[in-house]
C-alpha cells in the first residue's frame, strides 16, 4: 500500500522529472533539436562562421578593414532562445541564429508565449517563429516581427524607431498523433553603419488537463511499484 509520505515524494518526483516521468511543465515530447548559428564580418567572403549542433551554440567573429573600420557579428542558439547582434559598416557584418524542434504534443492545445525584441533599428532586423504540422504539411501558427524584409500592417507607432519589444502569445489546437516542427529565427543585419541586435525566446505550456493527467499517471505508477508481490 502506498503511504501518504510516498505519495508526496512521487508527486515531487514528477515535478522534478525523476523516475523517467515527463515533468508537469512539459508540453511536448521532443524528437529532435537542432541549433544553428551563422554570420559574417568584413568584406572578405571567407570571414564567416556557420555551425550546427544538438547542444547550445555561441559564436562570434570580428574583422578590420584596410581603412581601419571594425566589424563584429555574434550569434547564440540555446534551449528555446536565439540571439544575434552585429556592429560595423552597413551590410558587411551580419549575425543569425535558429532553433529547429521536431516533437509530438502531449495534449490537444499548446499555449505559445514569445518574448524578446529587436533594436537599432527594428525595421532592419528580424525575429520569426513558425509552427508547422509535418503530418499534414500545414502551417499552424506564425510570428514575424515587422521589418522592411517582412512588412506587417500596422507598423509599430514609435517616434525614434530604435527598439521594438516582442510580447506575443497564442493558443493553438494540435493533434497528439501528429509530428510538428517549430522554428525560432533571428537576424541582425542593419542596412547602415552602427550596431543592432535581435532576440527571441519561447515558452510552451500544455492544456491544463495534460498536467493533471501526468500527475495522476505517476501517482498510479508509484502505487504499482509499492504493491506487495
Amino acid at each position: 500500500m502506498i503511504t501518504r509520505p510516498l505519495k508526496i515524494v512521487c508527486f515531487i518526483a514528477t515535478l522534478l522529472g525523476i523516475q523517467g516521468a515527463v515533468p508537469l511543465w512539459a508540453a511536448v515530447n521532443l524528437i529532435s533539436v537542432e541549433h544553428r548559428v551563422w554570420g559574417d564580418a568584413g568584406q572578405s567572403p571567407t570571414n564567416y562562421y556557420d555551425e550546427t549542433g544538438s547542444v547550445s551554440l555561441t559564436r562570434n567573429i570580428s574583422n578590420v578593414s584596410p581603412t581601419g573600420a571594425g566589424y563584429y557579428a555574434s550569434s547564440s542558439a540555446s534551449d528555446w532562445s536565439v540571439n544575434a547582434s552585429r556592429a560595423g559598416d552597413a551590410f558587411y557584418c551580419n549575425g543569425y541564429a535558429q532553433n529547429t524542434y521536431v516533437f509530438t504534443p502531449l495534449g490537444r492545445q499548446l499555449s505559445i508565449t514569445l518574448g524578446g525584441g529587436v533594436s537599432n533599428w527594428w525595421f532592419d532586423n528580424d525575429a520569426m517563429m513558425r509552427l508547422t504540422n509535418l503530418s499534414t504539411g500545414s502551417i499552424v501558427s506564425t510570428y514575424q516581427s515587422p521589418s522592411y524584409f517582412y512588412p506587417q500592417s500596422p507598423f509599430p507607432n514609435t517616434d525614434d524607431m530604435v527598439d521594438y519589444a516582442i510580447n506575443w502569445d497564442a493558443t493553438v489546437e494540435v493533434d497528439p498523433g501528429h509530428e510538428y516542427e517549430l522554428i525560432l529565427f533571428v537576424g541582425a543585419h542593419r542596412g547602415e553603419g552602427g550596431s543592432s541586435s535581435a532576440a527571441l525566446n519561447l515558452t510552451l505550456a500544455p492544456e491544463p488537463g495534460t498536467t493533471l493527467l501526468a500527475g495522476v499517471a505517476v501517482l498510479l505508477a508509484c502505487a504499482r511499484r509499492q504493491r506487495p508481490v
